[in-house]
């Protein structure tokens, strides 16, 4: 069974290119949208 990679829904970042990747129920956002999104 492939592993999935996890990203951000908004700019495509991995999650070990992020400090943060937030779970939502059909998407996730890393720490830079949350902080440019502000």
């Amino acid at each position: 069974m492939a592993k999935e990679i996890l990203t951000c829904s908004f700019c495509g970042r991995k999650k070990a290119e992020t400090n943060l990747l937030i779970a939502g129920i059909e998407a996730h956002i890393c720490d830079r949208c949350i902080e440019q999104a502000h």
